[in-house]
């Protein structure tokens, strides 16, 4: 029984060692009574590089076996098999290097066996302390993650050559960073926040997941085109180095990378920078979380907006979040803004004043969250805000959710006069002002089968075709999607291609621009996007295609105007 109790422990050991971050060749080393070396998982190393942490890569591989095969920013040695005061010496040139900081040394060798154990060893003789040297468990032959080798060499390019060729039309440089931080959020302390005049978006994450032909399509409607010089970015090089080596096995064989990376440019007030001139609109989860956390603020709202009762609310919600039914703002016969006085009524039941900053989610979509956004603008709340991603974004993020349902604390007076911002919705008279005027455009948010008129888009909709002289500017594949204006995860399409995308179709900032679609969902997303965007004179056209095709006297038109 007592061996038996002692197989059981010990069996109880290595899986409790399996599931835990300790390695198991570290475990079984000290199982045996062996070595007290430390080891690096493969998965801990890759998450190192993808968050982008300082530390030391060491390589020790042959330098053919370098060449072949290494992963992403090692420091090659070719030291293997270490075993001589020659191989010592090659290590003894990268020991200055390692000396000037206290970052994390981790050693690759071809297997991750004697040759990593006889560096470690020999680096800590030259004074590195251990608690800094690890061994990547497996060597390179363990190592899994293909899309983090450098398979080719990738040139680099200084901020003085990028300065300098920045704009021509044989460029592109691509930004690999998130949406945050492209649009203007300052992340990780740079002086100016926003991208390189000119940049594409391309996140880091998603050019992982895409697949090659997918990929290839992004790129082609960003304007990165094989062509072209691509040079590629973010705020280090290990992802901007990934996504590089991921182009250049696509047949983009003119790329570089930009190392020094957007700290650097956004530190010289004279290189140019762009970014989304209202950002701080579209916040992102860590931005909402602490907004929660922060104790000492209760004057904002957290609204999950959705039509009729909080089914997917009661699912689960951002915590402390309350539930907008969207049957509050707009109603029958036309599904538009309901009357000044029940908006103000309802809002104030809500709790929301003009002071309320007011942050809106979707739990589906952002086009419910863009049409109460749309509403409370125009009655005067100062502060609204969209989450980007809606409630999706906010569970990636690893945020936990609550169920219970929070009744929100009415007030007694919102603080003004509904609407505060009147211009915000139009109504038909107003809308066909728009049409007579040449600096103005009124845009349909309807899909291309709608615009012309292969369908209504709507089951209760009967009549086809759109209101005359009316410019599409794009919506998605149904009156329920909006696949023009967001990305494949739901958040917001990169804004640049949004400005491009209008601009075929005459719709500029220059210009007063009225959107509408169906009955004001969609419009309201694009109107929250020009709104993104900084332009000024902009509305929505409340009573869109429903109202406007309910009266026989309103022209309408068909097919496709460009023809």
């Amino acid at each position: 029984m007592k061996k038996k109790y002692g197989l059981i422990t010990v069996l109880s050991l290595v899986m409790v060692f399996a599931v835990s971050t300790v390695t198991m060749a570290g475990f079984f080393d000290w199982l045996i009574g062996g070595s007290n070396f430390k080891y690096y998982a493969p998965k801990k190393l890759k998450q190192s590089i993808e968050q982008e942490k300082d530390f030391f890569l060491v390589d020790i591989q042959p330098q053919e076996d370098f060449k072949k095969h290494h992963i992403q920013g090692a420091i090659s040695t070719s030291a293997y098999p270490v075993k001589s005061k020659q191989d010592q010496a090659k290590l003894d040139k990268i020991l200055p290097q390692l000396k000037k900081s206290n970052n994390d040394i981790v050693i690759v060798c071809p297997r991750g066996g004697g040759g990593a154990e006889r560096t470690y060893k020999y680096l800590s003789s030259q004074g590195i302390k251990e608690q800094r040297l690890y061994i990547l468990e497996g060597g390179q032959a363990g190592w899994p993650y293909e899309q983090l080798l450098a398979n080719k060499k990738v040139e680099i390019i200084t901020t003085e050559e990028l300065a300098t060729k920045l704009g021509a039309e044989s460029l592109a440089v691509v930004d690999v960073r998130s949406d945050v931080a492209y649009n203007g959020w300052k992340l990780k302390g740079e002086v100016r926040g926003g991208h390189i005049k000119g940049a594409a978006q391309l996140p880091y994450s998603l050019a992982n997941k895409l697949k090659a032909k997918k990929l290839k399509s992004v790129l082609k409607k960003k304007g990165v085109t094989k062509d072209k010089k691509v040079v590629v970015y973010g705020y280090g090089s290990a992802k901007s180095t990934t996504v590089a080596n991921k182009l250049m096995n696509l047949g983009y064989n003119n790329v570089v990378v930009y190392k020094a990376g957007i700290s650097t440019w956004a530190a010289n007030d004279d290189l140019p920078m762009k970014k989304l001139a209202n950002y701080q609109k579209l916040v992102y989860p860590a931005w909402v979380k602490k907004l929660i956390n922060n104790k000492d603020r209760n004057d904002y709202k957290i609204v999950e907006v959705s039509y009729g009762e909080p089914k997917k609310y009661k699912q689960g919600h951002i915590p402390g979040a309350i539930h907008l039914n969207t049957n509050g703002i707009e109603g029958k016969p036309d599904w538009n803004i309901v009357a000044d006085e029940k908006l103000e009524d309802y809002l104030e039941k809500l709790g929301i004043t003009t002071d309320t900053t007011v942050v809106l989610y979707g739990s589906n979509s952002t086009m419910a969250a863009a049409r109460a956004a749309s509403a409370m603008m125009y009655a005067g709340v100062e502060d609204v805000r969209l989450l980007n991603g809606n409630l999706k974004a906010w569970q990636e993020a690893g945020y936990r959710l609550e169920k219970k349902v929070n009744q929100p604390t009415a007030v007694a007076d919102f603080g003004a006069d509904v609407p505060v911002n009147p211009n915000y919705i139009i109504n038909t008279r107003q809308a066909k002002e728009i049409l007579k005027d040449p600096n103005a455009e009124l845009v349909s948010i309807r899909s291309w089968a709608e615009y012309i008129g292969k369908t209504s888009g709507y089951s209760y909709i009967e009549p086809k075709g759109r209101i005359a002289g009316a410019v599409w500017g794009h919506a998605g594949s149904d009156a329920y999607h909006m696949e023009h204006f967001e990305n494949v995860d739901g958040t917001l399409r990169s804004y640049p291609q949004i400005k491009e995308m209008w601009k075929e179709w005459g719709i500029t900032s220059n210009k007063e621009v009225s959107f509408f679609c169906g009955t004001g969902w969609r419009a309201s997303e694009a109107f929250f996007m020009a709104y993104l965007m900084g332009w000024k004179d902009i509305s929505v056209y409340d009573g869109g295609w429903y109202v406007w095709s309910k009266n026989p006297d309103n022209p309408i038109e068909y097919g496709d105007p460009r023809k």
